[in-house]
């Protein structure tokens, strides 16, 4: 087998096994959605149970105070990247998106994602938090919990989550939710929500925790809701940018096997015409020895 023969079936096997992986990835990039999505959905479910809570307890006026709300003085972005790869300018693009709509010199930034750091940089701007990449369900629950912990104690603060949510099939688009100060139009609408059943909630014991307690729940909801979101489409990034590579690849094993064959064959006809000389000479051997003898 020719040098060139032998370079390209290594290049054929090459990507062939970058061909097999990549089908891998893209199963699992459609997995971790379904999943994703799946806990999305189960978290609507939970965010209307809190809203019940609160609406049985009774005292939706003390929100605001349990939250000491007064006069906004500061900004604070709370921004949902990815450090994992093969996802385009999936952190360009929310970052840039954040930074348009808050406007603001006094913004604080809080990162959910090393890597987005350097399009923050490259504003001339800094992260005050910097949260690791969640991978999984549980992952994502144990960086929520410990974000809605440091935000309980943000006073007079501004409050917007900003983070890419599937569009149509795996393309995504920018998004944000505001979730402090608490919207003037939740409060209302909470004290405008009768209790559907024919027996009143009671509560057990009057604790005054209890409103902060749910507050509290509420913002890891909308948390956990904008955490999940980003991961779907994180991963709706991935998956097209592995379906252009996997064509790519595909165009690329169509054009080796050409050449391969191509190669083969001028191989074969190269062997061919070797033996085809051989046996001429063998023969026109004959004839002059036949020559000879008579």
């Amino acid at each position: 087998m020719s040098a060139t023969l032998a370079h390209l079936e290594s290049r054929i096997r090459s990507a062939s096994n970058l061909q097999s992986v990549i089908s891998t990835m893209k199963s699992l990039a459609a997995v971790t959605m379904g999943r994703f999505d799946e806990a999305s959905n189960t978290i609507e479910d939970y965010a209307s149970n809190i809203e019940l809570a609160m609406v049985a307890y009774g005292r939706i006026r003390d929100i605001k105070t349990l939250l000491g709300r007064g006069r906004e003085t500061e900004s604070l972005a709370v921004v949902f990247a990815t450090d994992l790869a093969m996802v385009g300018r999936f952190n360009e693009t929310i970052v840039e998106y954040a930074i348009e709509s808050t406007n603001r010199k006094d913004t604080r930034y809080w990162l959910v994602g090393q890597r987005a750091l350097d399009a923050l940089r490259e504003r001339d701007l800094n992260a005050e938090k910097i949260y690791e990449t969640p991978e999984s369900l549980q992952s994502l629950k144990s960086i929520i919990t410990l974000i809605a912990d440091e935000l309980a104690g943000q006073k007079d603060t501004g409050v917007t989550l900003f983070f890419n949510r599937s569009t149509a099939g795996i393309n995504y688009e920018p998004s944000s939710t505001r979730i402090l100060p608490i919207d003037q139009a939740f409060i209302e609408r909470l004290e405008s929500t009768r209790w559907s059943g024919s027996i009143k909630p009671q509560v057990i014991w009057n604790d005054s925790n209890i409103m902060a307690r749910l507050i509290r729940e509420f913002l890891f909801v909308s948390l956990f809701r904008a955490g999940a979101h980003s991961v779907m489409a994180e991963n709706g990034a991935r998956l097209a940018y592995m379906e252009h590579a996997e064509k790519k690849i595909e165009e690329n094993l169509e054009q080796l096997r050409l050449e391969h064959r191509r190669h083969r064959k001028n191989s074969i006809n190269n062997e061919l015409f070797d033996i085809i000389a051989g046996y001429e000479a063998l023969r026109q051997d004959e004839q002059d020895d036949t020559r000879s003898v008579k």
